[in-house]
């Protein structure tokens, strides 16, 4: 087991090996499809919360290895880029292939076959989480992939994902809530279920979980009067402004911020909360 100066050692060693690689593939294969909700950034973000996590099993002494890191670091960037060829939640398949098409065009780049990580990126859409199990020592590069593809269903940020891969499945607005609702709660079991959580992270993300859920339910119960909601003006703007206009989530915060609406700047402080600490310098 690495000591907590061992593996931040092992972490920037990784990212320095592949991070840029690895994000620049990403990024190129959403520019030629482009996804907000699910594209390099929110691959970024994936790997944000997995590398602090892992350091931060340190101190319990559970962390993953070498090896097991760098898998892990693959299938984060690579476990939904299956969504550039189909939007289907059945994805996993394709991100695979996806990433072994990488490999073939990168030989050499890992010192070793790197099965778990192409196995995680295959089962990852799982969410009754099968391949998942509760333990309570090392988790598996799969747990560690899902939990924190779990943490970004989360918050304001969560609200916007669900909402823009569920409308591009041609699930209506007035169902929306109910299927993002579902969904939610097999996120939520999965991530509590899970022991080898920190629980300074655990409650940190039960905070985020609890505001989409609130967010939705709110949506729900006002639908159901036959009114409309300010969850609903959100939604509707940001799927105006990154399939109309054409900006980026960055400019639907603009947007948010200059309307003078109390709940929309409320939202809107939510969301860069969400967004803002996942700048990582990319090595040189």
């Amino acid at each position: 087991m690495q000591p907590r100066s061992g593996i931040k050692s092992v972490i920037s060693e990784t990212e320095n090996k592949y991070l840029k690689t690895l994000y620049e593939y990403v990024r190129e294969l959403f520019t030629r499809n482009p996804l907000p909700s699910h594209d390099h950034k929110h691959h970024l973000r994936i790997w944000y919360y997995a590398s602090n996590l892992i350091n931060s099993l340190a101190s319990r002494n559970i962390c993953p290895d070498r090896r097991q890191t760098e898998n892990l670091i693959l299938a984060v960037f690579f476990h939904d880029t299956g969504l550039t060829r189909t939007l289907k939640k059945e994805h996993g398949c394709d991100s695979r292939k996806i990433c072994e098409q990488f490999l073939n065009q990168n030989p050499g780049l890992f010192d070793h076959y790197p099965g778990e990580g192409l196995d995680a990126i295959r089962m990852h859409d799982d969410k009754e989480y099968a391949g998942n199990v509760n333990q309570t020592g090392m988790p598996s590069v799969l747990n560690i992939l899902s939990v924190c593809d779990d943490f970004d269903a989360f918050g304001a940020v969560g609200v916007l994902r669900y909402a823009e891969i569920y409308l591009l499945r041609n699930i209506s607005l007035e169902m929306l809530p109910s299927q993002v609702i579902d969904n939610l709660k097999k996120r939520y079991r999965n991530f509590v279920s899970q022991a080898w959580i920190p629980p300074n992270v655990v409650n940190r993300q039960e905070e985020r979980y609890q505001f989409t859920m609130d967010f939705y339910r709110k949506m729900q119960l006002i639908e159901e009067s036959g009114h409309s909601t300010v969850n609903n003006q959100i939604i509707s703007g940001y799927m105006d402004s990154v399939y109309t206009a054409k900006t980026d989530i960055e400019g639907f915060i603009r947007s948010l911020d200059n309307q003078g609406n109390d709940d929309l700047s409320e939202f809107s402080k939510v969301l860069k909360n969400d967004l803002h600490p996942f700048f990582i310098n990319l090595p040189e």
